[in-house]
């Protein structure tokens, strides 16, 4: 019992490491971009005087950080894909990612800072798991020590390691990864200042009543998030296609992150910065502009992403869906604003982050509690049918290669 319970502070000491890693990076990147463009940038008569040397100099950083390291920041993706494939993680290395990604940031790309820091704190609970390897392989060793060698043993950054030599250890750090992640996750939404949508004056009843709103919304808001979604996949395959250098892609996003923070800054950054003024946006600007908005949201993130300005794609879509939710508010006056806001915003962003729970669980905090039975209808709808197109598309898929498959000859006798 003593050994397990030593065991469980250790690993539990270990996490704390991590965390504070990834809190020191969500605190620094907050006052960075607070600094750069809330504080200084509003000092300067002249917008562009102001963001295009920003954007200058942290182009110029991208350029020579990604020459020198290579096409990093890594995302959670790619993280957990190579975790999956039984692939080494070098977790030595990671603080490069955290680097590269605070100089995205901070220069306005339209990206969030998830996918960056989720990677590099998978990386470091990869780590962890080497470090718990060491300890139960060793475990007499360190108990044998001085106490200052033990310690040194015990949290030396690089040395008294034991990395997996198989798949069979994978599960175990797995669940490490997603235990660390989970509780970044609750300090990066504590770190960031939400709206949230009022029922103040609206009658229970009336308001139950109302809710057959909520499918005619979903039907549409699925629509529109699904040919989003198409779009954003085109400009993924003709960004593939196209044979473009490393330096030339981020000259180009730099040019693009300048031209966006210059004339449109309510776009620049993530969306993380900018979410709790979508209620003074819905205020003060019709239903054409949240449109517009939303949409180039959307684009400009996702333009950042393939020019290689790597982040997330998370906040950006919340932002632009919660946007759109306000549009369609405003052209349905006559029913439950909240109601239309969150049917359209959680459709919206379900789709395009493609995780009903993860976007479930991220919009629900903008909206009141009396809104969670719809939310859960709502959100079951919504992966409902994004099920059903992934089977139509499966079949359409399996149908055209069959198609393409030559027929078969008989045998000459």
């Amino acid at each position: 019992m003593m050994k397990r319970i030593r065991y469980t502070l250790y690993a539990m000491s270990l996490s704390v490491i991590v965390l504070a890693i990834a809190a020191l990076f969500l605190l620094v990147e907050n006052t960075m971009v607070t600094l750069i463009w809330d504080v200084w940038a509003t000092r300067i008569p002249v917008r562009w005087a102001f963001s295009l040397p920003v954007a200058a100099a942290g182009t110029a950083l991208l350029v020579c950080g990604k020459r020198r390291w290579g096409d990093i920041p890594h995302t959670t993706r790619e993280v957990i894909g190579a975790l999956k494939r039984g692939e080494p993680i070098d977790y030595h290395t990671a603080w490069r990612d955290l680097l590269i990604a605070l100089i995205i940031l901070a220069a306005g790309a339209g990206v969030g800072p998830e996918a960056s820091l989720m990677g590099a704190v998978i990386a470091y609970s990869v780590w962890q798991c080497d470090k718990l390897r060491y300890l139960r392989a060793h475990e007499q060793d360190i108990l044998a020590a001085p106490i200052g060698r033990r310690l040194l043993m015990l949290y030396h950054p690089t040395r008294w390691i034991q990395t997996a030599h198989d798949t069979a250890d994978a599960p175990r750090v797995i669940r490490v990864c997603a235990a660390n992640s989970i509780i970044v996750i609750v300090m990066f939404i504590g770190m960031t200042t939400m709206p949230r949508f009022s029922d103040a004056g609206m009658d229970t009843l009336a308001f139950w009543r109302s809710t057959w709103v909520a499918l005619p919304l979903a039907a549409y808001a699925l629509v529109v998030a699904g040919v989003c979604a198409l779009v954003r996949e085109g400009i993924r395959v003709v960004s593939r296609r196209l044979d473009i250098p490393m330096t030339a892609r981020l000259l180009a996003g730099g040019v693009l992150v300048a031209l966006v923070v210059t004339v449109m800054p309510v776009l620049s950054t993530s969306g993380q910065h900018q979410i709790h003024t979508i209620g003074t946006l819905s205020a003060t600007l019709g239903a054409g502009a949240l449109f517009a908005l939303a949409a180039c949201k959307l684009l400009f993130a996702q333009w950042c992403i393939e020019c290689r300005w790597t982040g997330g794609d998370i906040f950006p879509i919340m932002f632009a869906a919660l946007l759109h939710g306000c549009a369609v508010a405003k052209l349905v006056p006559g029913w439950q604003p909240v109601v239309v806001v969150m049917t359209v915003a959680f459709c919206t962003a379900i789709v395009l982050i493609g995780n009903a729970p993860l976007a479930g669980v991220l919009m629900a905090l903008f909206f009141p509690v009396k809104l969670l039975p719809l939310e859960l209808a709502v959100t079951v709808m919504a992966w409902g049918a994004m099920q059903a197109a992934n089977a139509i598309r499966t079949a359409a898929q399996s149908k055209a290669t069959k198609r393409r498959m030559p027929a078969k000859t008989p045998a000459r006798s």
